[in-house]
């Protein structure tokens, strides 16, 4: 497996903190930007209830918040909260598809 060159560690985090963390299991900057996308689309694609779930599954302390008429309410902070637990699982060498496989369980059901 090839080394991570120092350079490529410090123009990755400069373009967005989580890729940074990144490059340890993707290697390349290209590669750590696709996954960092991936992990954004499947926290999006999120019910509420999926959101509840994983909250609780990485113990992040969850206050109801009342939501907006539009429906979306303050989700925006626990959708950041999330990425960043998705990004590290991803970093400890967790395969990608355990990480956002979690929120896909019960589709499938």
């Amino acid at each position: 497996m090839p080394r991570v060159l120092p350079r490529d560690m410090a123009r990755a985090t400069r373009l967005h903190p989580f890729l940074g963390k990144l490059m340890g299991v993707c290697r390349t900057i290209e590669a750590s930007k696709r996954e960092l996308r991936w992990l954004e689309d499947e926290i999006l694609r999120l019910d509420d209830r999926d959101s509840f779930r994983l909250l609780q599954r990485f113990r992040v302390p969850f206050q109801p918040v009342p939501t907006a008429p539009s429906g979306r309410g303050l989700r925006g902070k626990w959708e950041r909260i999330l990425l960043q637990k998705f990004v590290d699982e991803r970093s400890k060498g967790t395969p990608l598809q355990l990480v956002v496989g979690s929120t896909l369980s019960d589709e499938t059901m």
